[in-house]
């Protein structure tokens, strides 16, 4: 039957789509006390906008949106697709709904499920209600007419299956917010901006209010509890009152990653990643370790940054024990699949066999290498609330670290993208909307100097700025679009003239422990999905162990040994503060993710002791 009316539509495109394509969307709302609750069924897929004014949002008030089922996109074959996370041939540009909500520019509905979002205390008039659209490059034979699975089966229909027809849900809670002019405690801002328009060194409202202190998130957020604790995708709550004013996004773990991220986690509570936007933050840096995926870690190179601001950091950053220390740092992580593994060449080189000859370590070789030095680092802010709701930076954009202090070779190592994902507990590529990254090296004392840049390498034709100047220079990289998936790497040396200046005083080298527990009891560390991927190894005999090992192991990567071409000057690109995070697939991640799933539950045939039978069958 589905095919005969398929095939009637064929051949009557136009009265099919007409009929079909281009009813009306069906609106429904229920109010109960302050909040309202209201489902659009087959929203519009024939236009990239469609104004749903029946659905009005007010100053203050807190949403939470989802979606779903899928949407006839045309053509030949099995068409249907999924509303929110199309699969197929151009489904990572075309094929999803779009959702327009104040305060916010155009996006994917995607990437607003789930996450509960403050409305700004100010809406004009023309963006007071829902606008849902669709993206597509031919409209006119989309709709919800000729049912069929879809590409790669994404729309089937039945129990377990959402292949219907699509879907928006959304809940509107009246005023759910501080009263105008007062921030909340999780309010991240800043009073200086970088020539990218990213803020330098942030603070949360609470360090600006109670100086010297750092914010709680249990005590002011609850520590982030899920809406619906069986379904995560749903986002979280962020107190009573909100914690925060402004719309944090959630970037956590799916299938097996999800399991093993929640296994030993705080039931009910965020178990991955809470961000704000990228920042530029100044400090000393220390390393701390890798855990090579092969052991069943992340494989994220891990540091830490003393910020010297002291300010973006939460109680959970730098304790020792249920002592916090002092100062307190940033976490600061990178995926060495993304970055090290593709260099074979200069000092991030050095480094990279540095790690590995210390079996990736704290302190040895590679921490005498950076250990209390200076740096500079753009990264993405964010909380990581698997291990306790601490700031970190993560991932890293830009990373440069003051390797030798020398006026007559003073040289910094520089690594550079703008794009990256987040590590075990997350699935996105967390990207900057922007082809340049500029960032500020200081030298304090310096009248002026030259650059040399012969050190600087890359996997794309790149080109490099510099420009020195009384107290340092300012770097600008040309990456291209995020989607291009550029990564710069080297150093840059300076040759400085120096004027009448003190001393640089020398700064001590300061010791991360790993704690077990923070504040209030949150667990940072002890049941890291590290931790528990390493139990599941230890309870294999040592020859299946030593096979899953070799199962895993790294295949060889392009080295990326471009030499990146030096000019007088690059445009920046600069965004309205603050800037927001652009979501990408991150096909790489998840293969690796899927290969790592599937070797351990082969070796434990299908059933891991200790986690439900579900845990291997979606990835069998």
């Amino acid at each position: 039957m589905k095919f005969l009316i398929k095939s009637i539509c064929a051949v009557f495109l136009f009265l099919c789509v007409t009929a079909m394509g281009n009813a009306q969307a069906k609106v429904n709302c229920s109010q109960s006390g302050t909040t309202i609750n209201c489902r659009i069924d087959q929203p519009t897929v024939t236009q990239r906008r469609t104004e749903y004014r029946a659905i009005v949002f007010k100053p203050n008030d807190t949403i939470l949106v989802n979606a779903g089922g899928c949407a006839q996109t045309g053509g030949s074959g099995a068409t249907w697709k999924r509303f929110v996370n199309p699969s197929g041939p151009s489904a990572d540009r075309l094929y999803h709904g779009l959702i327009s909500i104040p305060g916010r520019t155009e996006e994917r509905i995607q990437g607003v499920i789930g996450h509960s979002i403050q409305l700004p205390p100010v809406i004009e008039p023309a963006m007071a209600f829902l606008v849902i659209g669709y993206e597509d490059d031919n409209y006119g034979d989309n709709g919800y007419w000729g049912h069929d699975d879809g590409t790669e089966n994404q729309c089937k229909q039945g129990a377990g299956h959402d292949g219907g027809p699509a879907w928006v849900t959304i809940q509107i809670k009246r005023g759910g917010g501080p009263p105008p002019g007062h921030p909340a405690s999780f309010d991240l801002g800043s009073t200086a901006f970088d020539s990218n328009g990213l803020p330098m060194n942030p603070s949360w409202q609470w360090e600006k209010d109670h100086a010297g202190t750092h914010p709680d998130p249990v005590a002011l957020c609850a520590g982030f509890p899920y809406v619906n604790a069986s379904d995560p995708s749903r986002g979280v709550g962020f107190g009573n009152p909100p914690c925060t004013t402004q719309s944090p996004s959630v970037n956590g773990p799916t299938g097996f990653n999800e399991l093993l991220c929640a296994h030993a986690a705080t039931p009910g509570l965020l178990h991955g990643h809470l961000n704000w936007w990228p920042v530029t933050a100044a400090g000393t840096i220390l390393w701390v370790d890798h855990k090579d995926w092969t052991q069943t870690g992340d494989d994220d190179y891990d540091f830490t940054l003393t910020p010297a601001s002291g300010t973006g950091l939460t109680t959970n950053n730098g304790h020792v024990g249920n002592v916090p220390s002092n100062p307190q740092m940033y976490v600061v992580e990178f995926d060495s699949d993304e970055t090290v593994d593709h260099i074979d060449r200069g000092w991030w080189n050095d480094f990279h066999k540095a790690v590995d000859n210390n079996g990736g370590k704290p302190g040895g070789v590679p921490g005498s290498m950076i250990d209390g030095h200076q740096a500079v680092i753009v990264g993405l802010l964010g909380l990581d609330s698997e291990h306790g709701a601490y700031s970190e930076l993560h991932p890293v954009y830009v990373m440069a670290i003051h390797v030798k202090d020398d006026p007559a070779d003073d040289t910094w190592a520089i690594l550079a993208r703008n794009w990256g994902d987040e590590g075990f507990c997350s699935q996105d590529e967390m990207a900057v909307p922007l082809s340049t990254l500029s960032f500020f090296l200081p030298r304090p004392g310096a009248t002026g100097g030259t650059a040399n840049t012969d050190q600087l390498f890359s996997n794309n034709d790149n080109t490099v700025s510099v420009f020195t100047q009384a107290g340092g220079a300012t770097v600008t990289l040309d990456l291209g679009p995020p989607e291009n998936g550029t990564l710069v790497h080297g150093t840059v040396h300076f040759t400085w003239t120096m004027g009448t200046t003190k001393k640089r005083p020398v700064l001590p080298i300061l010791q991360a422990t790993k704690s077990t527990t923070g504040a209030h009891g949150i667990e940072i560390e002890k049941h890291a999905p590290e931790v528990e991927a390493a139990d599941m190894l230890g309870r294999l005999s040592v020859q299946k162990r030593a096979e899953v090992q070799a199962k895993l192991k790294k295949p060889p990567v392009p080295a990326y040994t471009r030499p990146v071409k030096r000019v007088a000057t690059i445009n920046v690109v600069r965004v309205a503060k603050p800037v927001t995070i652009k979501r990408l697939p991150a096909p790489g991640k998840a293969a690796r993710d899927r290969l790592r799933a599937q070797v351990l539950c082969s070796a434990f045939s299908g059933q891991i002791p200790g986690y439900p039978a579900s845990a291997c069958q979606a990835v069998r």
